[in-house]
């Protein structure tokens, strides 16, 4: 038993290298021992001063860094840093929660990926007293919680034709699930021609589905999105904030 104390002490103070050595009892038994300090541990960690980050870690792990030792990642290429979470995608930034926990989420920073354009893409004629449904614009899903600004911009042909007046109560509606969530109106007397710029923000969840409707009251001419007109029909969605 003193000899194997005595070679494991040997060992631990780096005297000796041990690989695979067989020490005999005093009671005749042999022993093999396999314990080299410089050969890597489990989990990467090596004897030698380096440590190598890999594999599963089986807890909550803690890197502690002071202003005089900071964590620094040098790369000669681009992209040294890779975080997958099966949320990533591209334009996607990390975002911290009130605890430092980071996610990846839509980037809101410049609003850019939450805008959407809806563009008329047909003619159309307005059913007066009716809920029309503006071709090729909506629905529109929001992808973070957030107030977004919804603005219609009309340019309506009166089909009376010239010097045929009338006056209209025109009506830009937002539903959401078929509920009406937000609506302007707006009154007017016209000859030709339709315009106005209809406005409103609403509040939004992550999921939403929003869809889009006008209704037109009191005509006395039909309203229509006419020939090259219609394309002068759309709807704006532009993400405010979070």
């Amino acid at each position: 038993m003193k000899k194997i104390l005595y070679f494991l002490l040997l060992v631990q103070f780096g005297l000796i290298t041990a690989q695979n050595k067989t020490v005999v009892t005093m009671y005749g038994e042999k022993i093999s021992v396999n314990i080299n300090p410089l050969v890597k541990g489990d989990n990467g960690v090596t004897a030698n001063g380096t440590i190598q980050l890999g594999g599963a870690l089986i807890k909550p792990t803690t890197i502690t860094t002071a202003p005089a030792s900071l964590l620094e990642i040098n790369s000669a290429t681009v992209g040294a840093i890779k975080i997958t979470d099966g949320n990533e995608a591209k334009g996607k930034i990390l975002v911290s929660n009130a605890s430092g926990t980071a996610t990846w989420q839509v980037n809101n920073g410049t609003q850019n990926s939450l805008y959407q354009h809806f563009i008329v893409n047909s003619q159309y004629a307005i059913v007066p007293n009716t809920l029309n449904a503006l071709p090729g614009v909506g629905p529109y899903t929001a992808a973070i919680d957030g107030k977004y600004q919804i603005i219609f911009h009309s340019f309506f042909y009166n089909n009376c034709g010239a010097g045929c007046y009338g006056f209209q109560a025109f009506d830009f509606k937002i539903f959401k699930a078929g509920v009406v969530i937000g609506e302007e109106r707006k009154y007017g007397y016209t000859e030709d021609y339709f315009n106005t710029h209809l406005s409103r923000i609403i509040d939004l969840k992550a999921g939403d589905v929003i869809d889009f409707r006008i209704l037109t009251s009191f005509p006395f001419w039909e309203l229509r999105a006419y020939e090259s007109l219609f394309a002068r029909n759309s709807v704006e969605v532009i993400f405010l904030g979070a």
